[in-house]
């Protein structure tokens, strides 16, 4: 089970465990349409659904031994959602994800995020972490250069969306190339 602490990305971006009263900010940030496109979240996605998860499915997720689902904070203020999901504790491989709220995006708050959680991935036994991006993000492909990932090639139809399924562009960073 991956553990749930607060991460430090710098430039007073946070990372901490969801709270309960995260749920409003969670739910009205949900609301939007390119978190929609992107994120395959339950629709429609309520307040009921928000609070259900803040409140305590995230803990229930990680202590299932899923992942470990961390708020986005800029100076203490809820600005997204990221996780660690599917460690593979025996190859030691797990995925990022993450989402911003629209008026965040493009700050350089996703890129900072994506590095502090990978590196904190590392330092928890992990040799690579993996981020993957539907085709078409452009947006999550850029986060995912600019946080060091490099792309590996196209996962024919490895993802669903609310539009169906899709293909998934795959990204990896190794302990390796962080700390060579």
């Amino acid at each position: 089970m991956l553990p749930a602490e607060e991460i430090d990305a710098g430039d007073g971006i946070s990372l901490t465990p969801l709270r309960a009263e995260d749920a409003d900010d969670c739910f009205l940030a949900c609301q939007d349409e390119t978190v929609n496109r992107w994120i395959p979240l339950p629709s429609p996605y309520t307040r009921a659904i928000a609070r259900s998860w803040c409140e305590g499915g995230a803990e229930a997720y990680r202590l299932s031994g899923s992942g470990v689902q961390f708020a986005i904070r800029l100076y203490g203020s809820f600005v997204g959602c990221m996780s660690l999901k599917n460690p593979n504790w025996r190859e030691g491989i797990v995925e990022v994800s993450y989402w911003l709220a629209e008026n965040e995006r493009g700050k350089g708050i996703a890129g900072r995020a994506v590095a502090a959680l990978s590196n904190y991935a590392f330092s928890v036994g992990f040799d690579r972490v993996e981020l993957r991006v539907a085709q078409g993000n452009s947006a999550s492909a850029r986060v995912a250069q600019k946080a060091g990932f490099r792309e590996e090639g196209l996962l024919r139809s490895a993802g669903v969306l609310r539009s169906g399924r899709t293909d998934m562009r795959l990204f990896s960073l190794l302990m390796t190339d962080v700390f060579k």
